[in-house]
């Protein structure tokens, strides 16, 4: 949703196979802190849903996906399971976050997201620990196209994502957004 319109549809479902005992997590609540709002293009820090950013290898970085807090939009009628929303718009700002820190792309650069594809094992549930890893960013290109590939581990691995998108300027998104408002289709 943007502006009240929605942008995007899709669907969603448990893949139901075994979790990977690899990288495990532990099962606790998170302590880490929001990283910078605006790292993530957000203007306030209450919409920031990562935290505890670090590289672990030379093309190797982890996340942490915090809980919004109570009362957040994300949060409305989901009970203790995260939303889809809330993971998307989790990866959503890892990716950008990705794109500023290990690519180096400049503060005012917009990432647009093409696609979403997400399979989780089982639900993810919030005041539980979750991480988001990625392996392997696509290397600098003409205008930033690619795809970034994730894991996510509530303990074990539960899960995989990968987003497809391209990074602009601020000067072209803004033309993109006057050619096809938010919403339009």
């Amino acid at each position: 949703m943007q502006g009240g319109t929605s942008v995007g549809a899709g669907s969603f479902a448990y893949a139901g196979r075994a979790a990977s005992a690899d990288h495990p997590v532990r099962g606790t609540p998170s302590a880490a802190a929001p990283v910078p709002a605006g790292l993530v293009h957000r203007a306030r820090s209450e919409n920031v849903l990562i935290g505890g950013f670090e590289q672990l290898g030379e093309d190797e970085y982890a996340a942490e996906l915090l809980d919004p807090p109570p009362g957040h939009y994300l949060v409305s009628g989901t009970g203790p399971t995260r939303s889809l929303g809330e993971l998307m718009e989790g990866l959503r700002q890892f990716a950008t976050l990705l794109g500023h820190e290990a690519r180096e792309v400049a503060a005012d650069g917009q990432f647009i997201v093409g696609s979403f594809d997400v399979r989780l094992d089982r639900p993810l549930r919030r005041g539980r620990r979750t991480v988001l890893r990625c392996c392997g960013l696509p290397t600098a290109r003409r205008r930033g196209a690619g795809v970034m590939r994730f894991t996510v581990h509530g303990g074990p691995i539960i899960g995989e994502a990968a987003i497809t998108g391209h990074v602009v300027s601020r000067r072209a998104y803004e033309h993109l957004r006057r050619m096809r408002p938010v919403g339009a289709r």
